[in-house]
């Protein structure tokens, strides 16, 4: 038996055995993965917790992506519905590019390991249920037939690698004006690449959503954690009804494409609005 052949009896008999009762929640948890639900997490973020921790989230979340993208374009493997194999698939809308490795798994398992990183370190003890979501999304793929064991396995040990190595080993990303690519140079830079990159639509979208933020971030006020619930409610009207107005104004311009001055928008906006928060007090 080869190892391909392998991977699709163990999908075929996992899909057997649970049958269609967890369709909902599998693409639940797999739209909980998806790259785009990251900027919805930043912005939530950053009316929570502030400005660094949503900078470091958000920042971990693209350099997952990117890496993520990186060895789809290398390895280019076939996702298990294109194979030949009877596998039941479910919300291909959610399998964009090669299947090698799953970026669902490697971005979740980066960002809720950096989340439960931070709650460790001040003695919450349920600090460890957060390590079970990215295991949830990775079943998640399984379930839905958009990928083989190998992508959902590799991505997890991807994202603990990549979490290990920016913020738990040396705390690369500990002070967000130490951290070099924080520097407005770097972002505009990255700007540009993501003009011609060939990386997946989301995630060039998440690149240009933190290059505004971080770039924008670099010259704001830094937000600290909200610390009431009038300041929490405050906060999330000030920073959603804008990105509201700018979705509504941006949809009426005569352009092919204004996602990506979207994009770049709700980034700017969200590094900027620490000057509004210093206004107001909150």
């Amino acid at each position: 038996m080869s190892w391909q052949a392998f991977q699709a009896h163990l999908l075929i008999e996992l899909q057997t055995e649970l049958g269609h009762k967890w369709d909902g929640l599998t693409i639940a948890l797999s739209w909980l993965g998806n790259y785009t639900t990251y900027l919805y997490l930043v912005t939530a973020l950053i009316i929570i917790m502030g400005t660094d921790f949503a900078l470091e989230t958000g920042i971990l979340a693209l350099l997952a992506m990117v890496s993520a993208d990186v060895l789809k374009l290398l390895f280019l493997t076939q996702r298990p519905y294109e194979t030949a194999f009877p596998i039941r698939s479910l919300y291909q809308d959610s399998a964009a590019g090669a299947s090698f490795p799953s970026g669902h798994a490697e971005v979740a398992t980066a960002v809720y390991a950096h989340f439960a990183f931070f709650l460790r370190r001040r003695a919450y003890p349920w600090w460890g249920l957060l390590l079970v979501i990215p295991v949830l999304i990775g079943f998640s793929r399984l379930y839905l037939g958009v990928h083989w064991p190998i992508d959902v396995f590799s991505g997890w040990v991807f994202g603990w690698v990549l979490f290990e190595l920016t913020i738990r080993r040396p705390g690369i990303l500990g002070s967000r004006h130490h951290f070099g690519i924080l520097s407005p140079l770097w972002w505009m830079i990255i700007l540009l690449i993501s003009t011609i990159s060939h990386f997946g639509l989301d995630t060039t979208d998440m690149l240009r959503f933190v290059a505004t933020f971080s770039l924008s971030a670099y010259f704001a006020p830094a937000i600290g954690v909200v610390t009431s619930a009038r300041h929490l409610l405050l906060r999330s009207v000030f920073v959603i009804v804008p990105m509201l107005l700018m979705q509504l104004t941006l949809r009426d311009i005569p352009l092919n494409d204004v996602h990506p001055l979207l994009m770049m928008a709700f980034g700017g906006w969200l590094g900027m609005v620490g000057f509004v928060f210093q206004c107001v007090k909150i």
